[in-house]
């Protein structure tokens, strides 16, 4: 049958009658036999249940996946169409180690998962499947339940429903074990050992009749997705199932990710025989890498949507969302290299933490609903050239800004774009210098009469405390009130940045100074705009630092920026503006509890000061994070 008429056959089969029964599958009977060349005879519900059972073996066991997928799922739940889903199928039929390296919105581990459904169909009671991913809550949410959504929404469900074993993250035949079935599969991300696929090999059966392909043996699968962030435990593992392949039949082991670093140990598995070359981007689709992988890499510029300009395949990349990628950073840009083309970041620009674009773009004004405070920070400096700079903000409840061109933009509200909401915005005011002096008790001085004449409270200051630095905080601390200190040396935080964020700083940078560039470089975003950069406030040498200062991936592939030092070395200037900048977002998220995001939410966590080490509360009040900043015209008010 070709697709159309596989499409036909699939919604006789789904028909339903006003009580819910299935009412065509004699019709789709008849209709397969006509197809063969055999006269349409067929009467009753238990012979019609034989053919089309039959039917869908044979498609299994003659490698039609893409057809049988077409028969089970029809094309609203699973479309079979888009050049994606059917390079997908045919990679993995044809090998035993596939990496799908690819853009976002490609398919990947949605085909790979109906794959290994059909596949697991097909030989049911001798098929063990391992899913495997990070974190329960990822599998429970993502790819076993895309999985387990296919099997219960098959227009053929398993011939025996009494047979089907379903619970958390396992379901299998009853008749053939807990060892064969769907199996979840979760590890840490810091874990150096996992153990989960030692020893998982495929291994002789007992059949009653021996399979034409597989024979007495049983087969494993093991399908692992956003492979790039898994630790490397499980790679390690890889060698049992490996030193028993075969062929392409009894052992697979599939692996679905994004590109995000070339130090990644998925990518190094995935790495071409003449090495990652950024030329390679326009040319390179699949390969057999180094390490005797095949890669299929899923470029979104090749996508059918892309390509055409319009929206042919639902939840697949867009036009407009591609051009948004390359539009926003550039086509050097990281995000651009990873989630557009899916290919890993390679240029030296990709490396610099914010875009050339966002400092210019992000100059403006809010429209305040309410000032909650304004706030201050100071970059401390005591010898040498460094500068002592304090940079004073203004953060409240704003419903929209006015660009430096004199255009306004109205936020929106996420979940309904025709409504208007407002949103948490940090506005930059002014920036200056203050006196340096090597007494650490006259600059603290100076800093206190400064704020003081501006009206900013000792809650709404934060200062580097670092070396010399502590000695200012503490004098600040003991004769004015309860500022906020940084240590520069220290480690990241437990904090998110976003409320897009599935994990803490913690989890994705190695100390407080990357975290702070981050927070800042991600409230920046043009769709985040939770700052703004007055017009009045000098754009040099803001945007210089801004723009310029780089990053590198380290240990638990985290985002470290260049020390100051380094950068000094490059540039032969202190990038002391900036890094008065990058602490004011830092003390919304510590004092306030501030989340921006794509949708606008607060982290309702309060965070218990013990000397300005942030810990959270267990059972925090609505208003905690209102009091932190000593006004108590907004005491109890809802900041989300």
């Amino acid at each position: 049958m070709n697709y159309d008429q596989l499409i036909i056959l699939h919604g006789i089969l789904v028909a339903e009658d006003d009580d819910g029964n299935k009412i065509g599958w004699v019709d789709a009977a008849n209709m397969i036999l006509s197809d063969s060349g055999i006269p349409a005879a067929i009467r009753d519900d238990y012979a019609a249940d034989k053919i089309v059972r039959k039917f869908l073996q044979d498609l299994m066991e003659g490698d039609n996946y893409l057809d049988a997928a077409t028969l089970l799922w029809g094309q609203d739940q699973f479309d079979t169409r888009p050049k994606f889903v059917k390079d997908v199928f045919r990679v993995i039929k044809d090998n035993s180690i596939i990496l799908l390296q690819g853009a976002s919105s490609s398919s990947k581990t949605y085909s790979a998962g109906a794959w290994n459904y059909i596949d697991w169909r097909r030989d049911p009671k001798y098929t063990a499947i391992k899913v495997a991913a990070l974190s329960e809550d990822h599998l429970r949410k993502n790819i076993f339940s895309h999985i387990h959504t296919l099997h219960q929404s098959c227009s053929i469900p398993y011939e025996d429903p009494e047979d089907v074993k379903d619970i958390d993250l396992y379901f299998g035949l009853r008749s053939a074990g807990n060892e064969f079935g769907f199996s979840g599969v979760a590890f840490k991300q810091s874990s150096e050992a996992s153990g989960h696929f030692k020893g998982y090999k495929s291994k002789p059966v007992k059949r009653k009749t021996p399979h034409p392909k597989f024979g007495n043996m049983s087969r494993i699968r093991i399908l692992g997705d956003e492979a790039s962030s898994w630790p490397s435990g499980p790679f390690a593992d890889f060698a049992s199932p490996i030193s028993q392949m075969d062929g392409t039949e009894l052992s697979k082991i599939i692996l679905t990710y994004n590109p995000e670093s070339v130090a990644q140990r998925v990518v190094e598995l995935a790495e071409p025989d003449q090495g990652w070359q950024m030329e390679d981007m326009e040319t390179l689709y699949e390969w057999t890498s180094k390490e005797g992988c095949h890669v299929l890499r899923l470029d979104a510029k090749m996508c059918e949507n892309v390509v055409q300009r319009k929206v042919l395949y639902r939840g697949f990349q867009t036009y407009e969302g591609f051009l948004k990628l390359l539009k926003g950073e550039g086509d050097t840009s990281s995000r651009y290299s990873i989630f557009a083309r899916g290919w890993p970041p390679l240029r030296s620009q990709n490396w610099t933490v914010v875009p050339a674009s966002w400092p210019s773009t992000q100059r403006g004004e809010a429209i305040f609903d309410e000032i909650i405070c304004h706030c201050a920070s100071v970059d401390c400096a005591y010898q040498g050239m460094d500068k002592v700079i304090m940079t004073v903000g203004k953060y409240g409840i704003a419903s929209g800004w006015v660009k430096a061109n004199g255009e306004t933009v109205k936020f929106l509200d996420p979940m309904n774009p025709k409504l208007h909401k407002s949103r948490p915005v940090l506005q930059y005011e002014q920036q200056f210098s203050l006196l340096k002096s090597a007494s650490p008790s006259k600059l603290a001085e100076e800093i206190k009469g400064k704020c003081m004449n501006i009206g900013i409270e000792p809650s709404n200051l934060v200062i580097d405390g670092s070396g010399q630095g502590s000695g200012t905080a503490s004098w600040l601390k003991e004769y004015w009130g309860d500022i906020m200190s940084i240590d520069w040396g220290r480690s990241a935080t437990e904090m998110k940045v976003l409320t897009e964020d599935k994990g803490t700083a913690k989890d994705r940078f190695p100390d407080i100074i990357s975290e702070m560039w981050f927070a800042f470089k991600e409230w920046l975003n043009p769709d985040v705009c939770a700052v703004l950069i007055h017009p009045m406030l000098q754009q040099n040498p803001i945007n210089v630092q801004l723009t310029t200062r780089r990053f590198s991936f380290c240990k638990g592939n985290k985002q470290k920026v260049e020390s100051k030092e380094s950068y000094k070395a490059r540039n032969q200037r202190s990038p002391d503006e900036v890094d008065s900048m990058i602490m004011l977002p830092h003390l919304l998220r510590s004092r306030a509890n501030v989340l921006p995001g794509l949708s606008k939410q607060s982290d309702t966590r309060k965070p218990v000061d013990t000397d300005r080490e942030v810990v959270y509360a267990k059972n925090p009040k609505p208003d905690d994070a209102l009091q932190l900043f000593d006004d108590d015209s907004f005491e109890g008010k809802d900041l989300q």
